[in-house]
């Protein structure tokens, strides 16, 4: 069985210092993946935590340097918000550094 868990990229928790010390302590203990979640455009008076999301493939590539065995992930992708060329690309990129 394979284990991941879902980064803090999004809500207050949502920063550079919570993605990584979630992503490197997930790696430490022997999980799998790490994920991040997706969201382009929330209505301001939603009352949840996707409010303030940070991008999900920037925070994946932000990650490259910090990780070296977990698999990183996006548990859903909103691709009709994003060039899928330029979309893809970004991906293969972090694949490739990864």
């Amino acid at each position: 069985m394979k284990f991941g868990v879902c980064l803090p990229n999004y809500g207050q928790t949502g920063s550079a210092e919570g993605l990584r010390r979630v992503a490197i302590t997930a790696e430490e203990v022997g999980y799998d993946s790490v994920w991040t979640t997706d969201h382009i455009l929330m209505p301001t008076n939603s009352e949840t935590p996707y409010v303030q999301v940070l991008d999900s493939i920037s925070s994946l590539g932000y990650l490259v340097g910090f990780t070296t065995k977990v698999r990183l992930s996006i548990s859903s992708l909103i691709m009709t918000m994003r060039n899928p060329v330029v979309a893809l690309k970004q991906l293969a990129t972090i694949d490739n550094l990864s």
